[in-house]
């Protein structure tokens, strides 16, 4: 009976241990793309290799980092090499000086077959901003990213800031981002108090006062929710859920956030009521909501045809309203032949 029960132990120690080298090899290997390349790693695009390009995108600004237009330019192509950099993403274990030191130590043959040490935080979050940046400019192509987007916009252990990117990268692929509705739901209601406890950790805001800290969250917990909101607009998926966050969000005093929740709420649900509040804000004595209002209807594009001739009149203005409903005009106007 003794034996049987050691032997029972000895069984379940050594799955234990199995799971566990099965779960630290999981952690330490590299990653491939989750997404086939249509193209292999030797296409070459003005001389580069895709993943050279790739490579090249290291901040979240396509005038400071111009090769992003090349990423941009070279389109579907590119999408399977910029997912695999978003999925390399770090863990405890890769992060840890003890991992940093034996990965150094190893010869080179065995450095190539794991991940390599993580970068500092801030760091690897430029990578993943900059990277989600770039699938967003890319837009409906980049449609197989959405899983790993998601992700990223769901995961509370990145700065609001990092997050956000990835959130706007949903709203600009659009319609087919739809299975992200629910976490971009989340990202309206995320947790405020949790926010700014953490802001303390990061070195740029680190060292000052607590009340400058909690403004910093303010903005950047507004921000993600403008954000947000204006994803869940261009999606244009029905959601019962966001429509109290978006009506409290619709009272805010910021324009853009007022605005992106406006538009979100007559997506959702096309009744008059919520038209009509879009129409007010064109047609608002404040300049900064009609231009906002505006903005959002031409990234809309083709559904925002209703509001077609209320823009119309802004194209007598003289102030740069009237370039912003120029360019709503020419969205929408480009989506509708495009879907006929």
């Amino acid at each position: 009976m003794a034996s049987s029960v050691v032997t029972k132990r000895a069984i379940v120690a050594a799955g234990l241990i199995a799971v566990g080298c099965a779960a630290l090899v999981w952690t330490v290997r590299p990653r491939g793309s989750s997404v086939p390349a249509p193209a292999g790693p030797g296409f070459v695009h003005q001389g580069r290799t895709i993943q050279d390009w790739v490579n090249s995108v290291s901040m979240a600004n396509k005038d400071q980092n111009p090769e992003i237009q090349s990423v941009v330019a070279i389109g579907a192509p590119a999408v399977p090499y910029l997912v695999q950099r978003l999925q390399d993403r770090s863990s405890s274990l890769t992060r840890s000086p003890l991992y940093r030191a034996a990965w150094f130590a190893l010869p080179g043959r065995l450095q190539r077959s794991l991940r390599p040490p993580a970068d500092p935080r801030q760091v690897e979050e430029q990578k993943i901003s900059s990277v989600a940046y770039t699938l967003g400019l890319i837009g409906p192509e980049a449609k197989v990213a959405v899983p790993v987007l998601t992700q990223v916009a769901g995961d509370r252990r990145l700065r609001n800031n990092t997050r956000l990117f990835a959130v706007q990268a949903l709203g600009q692929i659009g319609p087919s981002a739809q299975s992200a509705v629910p976490v971009l739901v989340s990202c309206l209601k995320d947790d405020h108090k949790r926010l700014r406890r953490e802001c303390g950790r990061y070195d740029d805001i680190g060292n000052v006062d607590r009340k400058t800290r909690d403004q910093y969250a303010d903005r950047e917990d507004l921000e993600l929710r403008t954000v947000a909101a204006g994803a869940l607009g261009r999606i244009g998926v029905p959601e019962p859920r966001a429509r109290e966050p978006l009506t409290l969000l619709l009272g805010a005093t910021n324009a853009r956030a007022k605005c992106s929740a406006a538009v979100a709420l007559w997506r959702m649900d096309g009744c008059q009521s919520n038209r009509d509040v879009v129409f007010g804000l064109l047609q608002s004595s404040n300049l900064a909501l009609r231009r906002s209002t505006t903005l959002s209807l031409g990234h809309i594009g083709e559904p925002a045809a209703c509001f077609v001739p209320v823009l119309r009149t802004m194209l007598d203005e003289t102030n740069d309203l009237r370039h912003t409903a120029e360019f709503a005009l020419s969205r929408i106007q480009i989506s509708s032949s495009t879907n006929q």
